[in-house]
């Protein structure tokens, strides 16, 4: 019987397996990705300005630069 045979597959045809196009599942959907901020500096130097124009600048972790940001930034808050 010619109509039980199978049809012989050629070269310009190769097999393709089938794929479904949707999955039986979902992935719960994730929220966009937040932009990164810019990274600040831990600790900014302190540069302190003398009345006869000399500077002096400190590294941001020595002691009296952490010193001097909290009491600059207690004046800031009083005065604005």
């Amino acid at each position: 019987m010619a109509f039980w045979r199978r049809r012989r597959r050629t070269a310009e045809a190769p097999y393709v397996p089938y794929v479904p196009r949707h999955s039986g599942w979902a992935q719960p959907a994730v929220p966009p990705a937040e932009p990164a901020a810019p990274a600040e500096p831990p600790d900014p130097a302190v540069r302190l300005g003398f009345a006869d124009g000399t500077e002096i600048e400190l590294d941001g972790a020595h002691p009296s630069a952490v010193a001097l940001r909290t009491v600059a930034d207690v004046i800031a808050r009083e005065l604005g």
